[in-house]
C-alpha cells in the first residue's frame, strides 16, 4: 500500500509540473507574439488619435484606414535634417495651432523648408511636392482616365509651437482634414469605349501621421522647438 501511495504521490508532482511548464509556454509564446505584433509600424499612436477625432462620416468609411508608418517618419526625420542654425526666424512666428506649411503660403519664404517639403516628397514618391492640405481629397488623380488605375500617396506638412501638447495638435488637424477625407473616391470608372464597356477601380485608402520635434536656435535667450506632424495618404487599386 505504501508502494502506491508514493507512486500515486509521484504521478500527482509529475503531472502538476507539466502543467505549470505549459502555462510558462502558453505565457511566453503570448508575449513573444505581442512583441513581433505591428511590425513595420511605429508606436507613437498618432495615427489612432487621428482616426478618433475625425467625423463621424469619415470613421463610417470602409475602405480608409489609419497607421503609423515607419517610411514616413523616418522620411521626415531625415528631411529636417535640412533645417540650419538660421532657421531661428521660424521660431518667431510659430504659433499654438498647427499651420500648412505648403509652397502657396507664407511658408515659401523660408528656404530651408521649401527643401524639407522637397526632401519629403522626393523620398515617399507623394504625387506633389507642395504638400498642400487641399489636396488631400486627391479629387486631381480621379478626374484623369490616365490616374484611376494608379496608387496614389498625397501628403501635408504641419509645423506648431513645440510646447503644444502633441495630441492636440493632431486632434485639430484630424478636424481640417475631415472634410477633404470624406471626399475621397471609393471607386474610379472609366469608359473603354473599344470594347464598349467600363472598367470598375475600387480604392483603399491608409492614413498615416508623423510627429517629429525639431530643436531650433535659441530666440532672445529662450530654447526653441518645433512639433512637424506630416499626414499622409495612400491610395491603393483594385479593379472591381
Amino acid at each position: 500500500m505504501k508502494l502506491k501511495k508514493i507512486a500515486s504521490l509521484m504521478l500527482a508532482g509529475v503531472m502538476a509540473a507539466s502543467m505549470l511548464a505549459g502555462c510558462n509556454t502558453a505565457s511566453n509564446g503570448g508575449n513573444n507574439g505581442g512583441e513581433g505584433e505591428g511590425e513595420g509600424t511605429t508606436t507613437s499612436g498618432y495615427s489612432a488619435v487621428m482616426a478618433e477625432n475625425v467625423s463621424d462620416a469619415v470613421k463610417d468609411m470602409d475602405n480608409v484606414t489609419f497607421q503609423d508608418n515607419n517610411a514616413d517618419r523616418a522620411a521626415l526625420e531625415d528631411a529636417l535634417g535640412n533645417l540650419s542654425s538660421t532657421s531661428n526666424a521660424l521660431g518667431v512666428i510659430l504659433g499654438k495651432t498647427p499651420e500648412n506649411v505648403n509652397e502657396t503660403n507664407d511658408w515659401k519664404d523660408f528656404v530651408d523648408l521649401a527643401v524639407v517639403r522637397a526632401d519629403f516628397a522626393d523620398a515617399l514618391g507623394l504625387a506633389d511636392t507642395d504638400l498642400n492640405e487641399n489636396d488631400m481629397s486627391l479629387d486631381y488623380w480621379t478626374t484623369s482616365d490616365l490616374n484611376m488605375n494608379r496608387t496614389i500617396k498625397e501628403g501635408a506638412l504641419y509645423v506648431v509651437d513645440g510646447t503644444v501638447d502633441v495630441n492636440k495638435a493632431v486632434k485639430q488637424i484630424a478636424t481640417k482634414l475631415s472634410g477633404l477625407f470624406a471626399e475621397l473616391d471609393k471607386q474610379g470608372v472609366v469608359d473603354d469605349y473599344d470594347n464598349d464597356k467600363s472598367i470598375i477601380y475600387d480604392y483603399d485608402y491608409t492614413v498615416s501621421v508623423s510627429v517629429v520635434n525639431k530643436t531650433l536656435a535659441p530666440f532672445a535667450g529662450y530654447s526653441v522647438s518645433a512639433n512637424f506632424i506630416a499626414v499622409t495618404v495612400n491610395r491603393t487599386v483594385s479593379q472591381g
